[in-house]
């Protein structure tokens, strides 16, 4: 048997749970309220999405990381309090306002990472804004025993992992699909599965190369995340470059409307 704890919460409140754990509260103040925005939009959205269910979101990176009343900060509450209301919309329809730590220069067309619809506003833009910042580049040394072991656990039982491809690459130069070829076989699996058996956190993005020197698999990659929609470190340093937070958000929401619900 399980036991699942649901709270039941006001959205504002919900946000106030969340935004701290999302970004920082020393960020600039319109980098605060432009990450409120999205941070609402997002989890509308899945309210309609998942009417019915016995919850709309959860408080893991598979949502929005959420932590309770614990974690609430002055700086973010204040950014919430700013936008009190506000959510974006695309010909007066609501979407799935995405987000990530940093997209690596581009960020990635929606429809072309996961298997949604096609939406305008989520077709991803050239950002030079996350530049420079820690989650900019990345590199990471894998034993090809390790990748073997994590392949295995989800179902792909071969072993003597030789080589290791990647293919697909979208506008973004994102990877869709990878092969793994082994002394006696080869699979290919889709990039967003390798990257979750991995650790999202050891493969910090699919917008990386491969290559595989003795038994390591070296990996050199840009940004943190999936690199759909709101670059939280984008936004940063566009508002300490003096953007509002109107004008972050339409960047990264090409053709996106502000809109107060409430």
């Amino acid at each position: 048997r399980k036991l699942t704890a649901i709270n039941d919460i006001e959205m504002d409140e919900y946000l106030k749970g969340v935004l701290p754990l999302e970004v920082h509260e020393d960020w600039p103040a319109e980098a605060l309220k432009a990450h409120a925005v999205v941070s609402r939009t997002f989890a509308l959205f899945k309210s309609f999405e998942k009417k019915g269910a016995d919850f709309s979101l959860r408080d893991t990176v598979h949502s929005q990381v959420y932590g309770g009343s614990l974690f609430h900060k002055e700086a973010t509450d204040q950014a919430i309090k700013a936008t009190k209301g506000e959510i974006l919309t695309f010909q007066g329809e609501i979407f799935p306002a995405y987000f990530h730590a940093a997209c690596g220069g581009q960020t990635a067309q929606a429809d072309q990472v996961w298997p949604v619809e096609p939406n305008p506003v989520l077709k991803g833009v050239s950002c030079i804004f996350c530049k420079g910042t820690k989650h900019w580049k990345w590199s990471r040394k894998i034993p090809l025993s390790e990748i073997e072991k994590a392949m295995q656990k989800h179902g792909f039982p071969a072993k003597d992992l030789k080589s290791i491809a990647f293919t697909g690459r979208d506008q973004s130069g994102r990877i869709s699909q990878v092969t793994l070829e082994y002394a006696r076989s080869q699979v290919t699996i889709s990039a967003n599965d390798f990257r979750a058996f991995l650790g999202n956190n050891r493969l910090r993005s699919l917008k990386c190369d491969v290559n595989v020197r003795g038994r390591r698999a070296h990996f050199h990659g840009f940004g943190w995340g999936h690199g759909v929609g709101f670059c939280q470190w984008g936004a940063k340093h566009q508002a300490e470059s003096g953007k509002t937070y109107l004008e972050v958000l339409e960047f990264y929401f090409p053709g996106s409307t502000l809109e107060r619900v409430y």
